[in-house]
C-alpha cells in the first residue's frame, strides 16, 4: 500500500512561526478582499427564495420583523440566521442589512482556510508550504467565493463542518473532557444550520461509538460526546416544534417534503439524482474530485496499517460524512421531480458543504505525483477512472433524459448560472461537451507537475479557479444586477417596489393565482412592515383588506371596487387598492422606463383616441381611432434615451408620430408590422411625454355591440 511522503519541514523556532503567521494572515486578507469586492457590487438578492428564508428568520430572532409568508415553500433550519440576526438590530432598511450580511459572509467563508489548514496538518504529512498552498487554493474554489454573495446557510455550514472535523481529530488524539465537550457541543450545531447536517452528526456519533466499543478511547469521554450530541439534536427538534406553535405558517423542509419511496421508479430517480450530483462534482472541480477520494482512501489505509487512530478516524469521518450528505441529498432531490428540473438533478452544491477536504486531497495527490515516481501510476489510473466515470455517467443520464450530452451539461450551467454552479460557468453560452474540460484538465496538471514543478500545477489550478469565479460572477451575477426592469436608480427589479414603499404598514392581500416566487420574495425582503396574506381568486376567494396584488385582468376587481395603480413587469401582477384617495396618491408613482406601455392598458398611463386592449395569437394590442395620444410620466432621475414603437397596418397607411409636437415618423406604413427605433432627447425638467400617433382611418363593418373608427394597431411602445 502506498503512503504519503513523511519528510515534513522542521520548525525553525519563533522566526518560522512568525513567518507562517504572516503568511496565514496574508492569505486570509486576500480571501476577505476577494469576497468583499464581489459583495460590494451585489445590488439586490438573486437567490431570493432561499435568502427570504434566512433573512426572515434573522428578522424574527432579532425582534425586528415577523416571519415571512413562504406560500408554496418551506423553511430551512435557522442556525445561520441566528448568526446574522444582530445585523438587523443596528440599522433599519433592507439594502443596508443585505450588504452588511454579505460582508459577514465574507469574513466567515474566508475563515474556512484556518480549520482546513489545521485539519490537513494533522492528517497529511506534507511540507507546511504545500499545505498552506493547498488550503488557500481550496478556499479559492469558485462556489466558495460565490456563496458569500448570497444570504444562504452554506456560508456557515462549510467552515463549521471543517471545525467539527478538526475537533474530532483532536478528540481522537487526546480524548480529554475539554475536547469531548467541545466536540459534543459543536457537532449538533451543524444540524441547526441545515438539515443535511444530520448525516454529519450521525457520522461523528458512529465513529465515537465505535472507538468506545473497541476501547480505543476512554468510555467516559465518548459518553460525554454522545450525550451532548443527543441533547443538542433533541433541543433542535423541540425548538422547531415551538416555532411551529408560534407561527402556524411555518413548515420546515423535512416535514413538508414526502421522504418515502414506494415504487421502483422512486429508486431510479434517486440513482439519477446521485449520478447528476457526482457528475457535477467531477466537472466543477476540474477532475480533482476522484483523485481526492483516492488520496484520502490510500492515506486512511496507510494510517490503519500503522495504527494511527486519529488519522484513520479523521479520514473515515471525512469520507463517511461526504457520502452520507451525497446520498441523503440525492434521496431528497429525487422527491422533487428531478426529471422536470435539471437544476435539481445537478444540484451538486448540496455536497459542496463537505467538499473541501476532497478538493485538498486531489491537490495533495498531484503534489505526490510530482514528488515521487511511485505515485504516478496511481495518479494515471485515477485520471483514467475520472474520465471513465464522467463519460459513463453522462451516457447513463442521456438514456433517461431526452436531452443531448452537450445540451444537458451546458443547459445545467445556464439553469444554475446564478453562480452556485461554480467553475463551469466559464462557458455559459456555448453548446459544448464540458466532459473534456473536467477530464483533460487533470491530464494537463499531471503533465505540468511531473515534468516541471508543483508550483506550476498549483498556479494553474488557482488561476483557473480565479478565472472561473470571475467568469461566473461577470457572466451570471452582474447581468442580473443591471436592473433591466427600469431605471438604474431603482432598488430592485420589482416594478411595484416604489408603490409598496408608499403604503402604510399593514396587510396586503396576494392572489395565489398569479403567484411568482421572485417578486413575492422581493416584496417581503424590502417591505417587512407589510404582512402578505394569500387568497386564491380561482377558488372565488376575496382579499382580506383594501390593498391587493392580483392579475392584470383580475375578474373580481370591478365588483369589489378595486382600482389598479401599478403594474409588474416580471410577473402578471397588478397592485389594486380600494381607497380612491390612496389610488390617486399612488397613480403614476412607478417608473415606466423599459416597460411595455403601448399594447396594453397600464395604470398611470393616460390615453386618448385609443381603443380598449385586445389580444390575438401574437399578443396584446390597441387600435387608435386615427389620432391616438399616450401620456407617459417621467420621474426625477430618469433619463430615457431611446424610443421603440411597433405599429401594424392592414394596408399601406400614411402615418405621423410626434413626441411633444416634434415629428419623429412621417411616412406611409407598409401592410403588416412596422418597427421604429430612434434616439430620444428630453427637454430640461420634462416630467411628461405626449406621444401622438396620427393616421388615416377606416370603419370596419358595424356590429350589434358597437361601431368604431380604426387607424393602426399599437403593438409595442417602450422608452429605453
Amino acid at each position: 500500500m502506498m503512503t504519503p511522503t513523511s519528510d515534513v519541514e522542521p520548525a525553525s523556532g519563533q522566526s518560522s512561526a512568525g513567518a507562517s503567521g504572516g503568511l496565514h494572515a496574508t492569505v486570509f486578507a486576500v480571501l476577505i478582499l476577494c469576497h468583499a469586492v464581489m459583495a460590494v457590487f451585489m445590488r439586490y438578492p438573486t437567490v431570493v427564495y432561499d435568502e427570504l428564508v434566512y433573512a426572515g428568520f434573522a428578522r424574527f430572532f432579532s425582534g425586528t420583523g415577523a416571519m415571512p409568508n413562504l406560500y408554496r415553500g418551506v423553511y430551512g433550519h435557522f442556525g445561520y440566521s441566528l448568526l446574522i440576526a444582530p445585523v438587523y438590530l443596528f440599522k433599519t432598511g433592507f439594502p443596508w442589512q443585505y450588504h452588511a450580511t454579505l460582508l459577514v459572509n465574507s469574513v466567515i467563508l474566508s475563515g474556512l482556510y484556518f480549520p482546513l489548514f489545521a485539519l490537513l496538518s494533522r492528517l497529511f504529512a506534507a511540507p507546511r508550504r504545500v499545505l498552506i498552498a493547498v488550503a488557500a487554493i481550496t478556499a479559492l474554489y469558485p462556489p466558495y467565493l460565490l456563496y458569500s454573495n448570497y444570504v444562504v446557510a452554506e456560508n456557515l455550514f462549510i467552515p463549521l463542518y471543517l471545525v467539527i472535523a478538526l475537533l474530532l481529530v483532536r478528540f481522537l488524539e487526546r480524548p480529554a473532557a475539554t475536547n469531548a465537550v467541545l466536540l459534543g457541543v459543536a457537532t449538533p450545531m451543524l444540524y441547526v444550520v441545515h438539515t443535511r447536517g444530520a448525516g454529519v452528526v450521525l457520522c461523528v456519533a458512529v465513529i465515537v461509538g465505535c472507538m468506545a466499543v473497541k476501547k480505543k478511547l476512554s468510555l467516559p469521554a465518548c459518553a460525554i460526546v454522545l450525550a451532548l450530541i443527543a441533547a443538542g439534536m433533541i433541543s433542535m427538534e423541540y425548538t422547531k416544534a415551538r416555532i411551529d406553535h408560534w407561527s402556524p405558517e411555518v413548515a420546515f423542509q423535512d416535514r413538508k417534503v414526502p421522504l418515502t419511496m414506494h415504487t421502483v421508479n422512486d429508486v431510479k430517480l434517486a440513482i439519477l439524482a446521485l449520478t447528476g450530483q457526482l457528475l457535477y462534482l467531477m466537472q466543477a472541480s476540474f477532475g480533482l474530485y476522484v483523485p481526492g477520494l483516492v488520496y484520502l482512501t490510500v492515506r486512511m489505509a496507510g494510517a490503519i496499517k500503522k495504527r494511527q487512530t486519529p488519522v484513520s478516524g479523521g479520514i473515515a469521518f471525512l469520507l463517511a460524512s461526504h457520502f452520507s450528505v451525497l446520498v441523503g441529498s440525492a434521496y431528497f432531490i429525487s422527491r422533487l421531480q428531478p426529471l422536470s428540473r435539471l437544476d435539481l438533478l445537478f444540484l451538486g452544491r448540496y455536497g459542496e458543504g463537505v467538499f473541501a477536504p476532497l478538493l485538498s486531497g486531489g491537490l495533495l495527490l498531484t503534489y505526490e505525483a510530482w514528488r515521487s515516481p511511485e505515485w504516478r501510476p496511481l495518479f494515471s489510473r485515477t485520471v483514467t477512472a475520472s474520465i471513465a466515470l464522467l463519460s459513463g455517467g453522462v451516457v447513463f443520464l442521456t438514456r433517461y433524459i431526452e436531452v443531448g450530452i452537450g445540451s444537458m451539461l451546458s443547459g445545467q450551467l445556464r439553469i444554475n448560472s446564478i453562480g452556485l454552479i461554480g467553475p463551469a460557468c466559464i462557458l455559459p453560452h456555448r453548446e459544448v461537451e464540458l466532459l473534456c474540460v473536467a477530464s483533460l484538465f487533470v491530464l494537463l496538471v499531471y503533465a505540468a507537475v511531473s515534468r516541471y514543478h508543483i508550483a506550476i500545477g498549483y498556479a494553474a489550478i488557482a488561476g483557473l479557479f480565479a478565472a472561473c469565479t470571475a467568469a461566473a460572477y461577470v457572466g451570471s451575477v452582474i447581468p442580473s444586477q443591471k436592473l433591466t426592469a427600469f431605471d438604474t436608480l431603482a432598488r430592485t427589479p420589482a416594478r411595484l417596489d416604489p408603490l409598496l414603499e408608499r403604503l402604510p404598514p399593514g396587510e396586503v392581500a396576494y392572489d395565489g393565482a398569479t403567484w411568482d416566487f421572485f417578486t413575492f420574495s422581493l416584496y417581503q425582503l424590502y417591505h417587512p412592515e407589510l404582512r402578505f396574506q394569500i387568497f386564491d381568486s380561482r377558488k372565488s376567494e376575496h382579499p382580506c383588506c383594501g390593498v391587493a396584488i392580483a392579475g392584470r385582468k383580475w375578474p373580481d376587481a370591478e365588483p369589489l371596487h378595486f382600482i389598479p395603480v401599478g403594474l409588474e413587469e416580471l410577473s402578471d401582477s397588478t397592485l389594486w387598492v380600494q381607497d380612491p384617495s390612496l389610488a390617486r396618491r399612488l397613480a403614476g408613482a412607478q417608473s415606466y422606463v423599459r416597460l411595455e406601455i403601448g399594447g396594453r392598458v397600464t395604470p398611470g398611463i393616460a390615453t386618448s383616441g385609443v381603443h380598449p386592449e385586445e389580444h390575438d395569437e401574437i399578443g396584446d394590442f390597441r387600435w387608435t381611432d386615427g389620432h391616438g395620444v399616450v401620456q407617459v410620466p417621467i420621474h426625477p432621475g430618469e433619463h430615457p434615451t431611446a424610443f421603440g414603437l411597433d405599429l401594424i397596418a392592414l394596408w399601406p397607411t400614411p402615418a405621423t408620430v410626434r413626441i411633444d409636437g416634434r415629428v419623429v415618423v412621417d411616412e406611409t406604413l407598409k401592410a403588416g408590422m412596422n418597427r421604429f427605433r430612434m434616439p430620444l432627447s428630453l427637454r430640461p425638467g420634462e416630467i411628461n411625454l405626449a406621444i401622438a400617433i396620427d393616421s388615416s382611418t377606416f370603419a370596419p363593418p358595424a356590429t350589434a355591440e358597437y361601431q368604431r373608427t380604426l387607424g393602426v394597431e399599437i403593438r409595442s411602445l417602450v422608452l429605453k
